[in-house]
């Protein structure tokens, strides 16, 4: 017996119950009969009770419904974005209007505040530079007590000496010793060497022996002929008589020797003396040895002033 395929079956398990939306229990209210009777039009009010049910409804309703009436509306999301946007330049727009504004004022300040600085710092040293020429017309005007001008007088006296070839050709501004009237450089390559007496053996006493060489010109002699040594040069080349006053006072530049020193080396130093006999056709200096060493001991025994 073929077994009825369309008879009901008691073993066929429910269908499964889906969840109630928020819009199916309102249509199930409808269907159980909570809708109302229809009112009509009626000027005065409604009796109490009578439409609750249908505002209930109403307002089930249009909670389902999205109202499009009114000011409630819903804007898409380009159109949110482009309300913010808009907004949100706008707020950008007044920041950076007063951001400029603000640094207008400070770039304006910064400005005084500089040219304050500018105009100060003029007056200062213009006021300086008034104080320094006022300082040197009183210095001017003043005249210098006796012991001061007889010991720049004194030196300006001595100072031709130190700048005649005699002894400038051996006090030169380079490593090179200088000859001749015109204070050329030295012929054959002359150096200064480390002590003075020549580099290598192009040496000082290859030529200048124990004594003057006789003839025109001849190179002159002693037993120590040679320039100062590379540390402690001792230029006169160049100098001006302030300058060279200075250098012969400051023993970090006259190899340490004391005023009193200095005259005595200039005084009676033999080979300083060789300048008064530096053989045929050669000239001298302006006045003797003695002479300059006394102009020297003036010059220092009225406090060496700096001419």
């Amino acid at each position: 017996m073929k077994p009825n395929c369309d008879a009901p079956s008691s073993k066929l398990q429910a269908p499964e119950k889906l969840p109630k939306s928020k819009f199916s229990r309102c249509l199930q209210s409808l269907s159980i009969g909570e809708c109302p009777r229809p009112v009509p039009p009626h000027p005065n009010p409604l009796p109490q009770g009578e439409g609750a049910a249908s505002s209930s409804l109403l307002r089930k309703v249009s909670g389902l419904i999205p109202c499009e009436t009114g000011k409630r509306f819903s804007l898409s999301p380009r159109e949110r974005a482009g309300v913010r946007g808009e907004s949100a330049c706008a707020s950008q727009r007044a920041w950076t209007q007063s951001e400029i504004r603000s640094f207008k004022f400070l770039r304006s300040f910064e400005l005084g505040a500089w040219c304050l600085f500018l105009t100060l710092t003029l007056i200062a040293a213009q006021g300086c530079r008034t104080k320094q020429t006022e300082s040197q017309a009183a210095r001017t005007e003043t005249p210098a007590s006796g012991n001061e001008a007889e010991s720049r007088a004194a030196f300006l006296a001595a100072y031709p000496v130190f700048m005649h070839p005699r002894c400038m050709n051996c006090h030169p501004k380079g490593d090179q010793p200088l000859q001749g009237e015109d204070s050329h450089v030295h012929f054959q390559n002359v150096q200064r060497g480390p002590d003075g007496k020549g580099l290598f053996a192009m040496k000082c006493a290859n030529c200048h022996q124990l004594k003057n060489l006789a003839g025109e010109n001849m190179p002159p002699g002693h037993t120590e002929w040679h320039l100062p040594p590379a540390n402690m040069r001792m230029v006169f080349e160049g100098k001006t008589p302030t300058e060279l006053a200075r250098q012969l006072k400051d023993p970090k530049q006259n190899g340490g020797k004391t005023p009193d020193q200095i005259v005595r080396h200039v005084a009676e130093d033999s080979l300083v003396a060789t300048a008064w006999n530096p053989g045929a056709c050669r000239t001298k200096p302006p006045m003797t040895q003695q002479e300059a060493g006394r102009k020297l001991l003036e010059w220092v025994g009225n406090g060496a002033a700096i001419p």
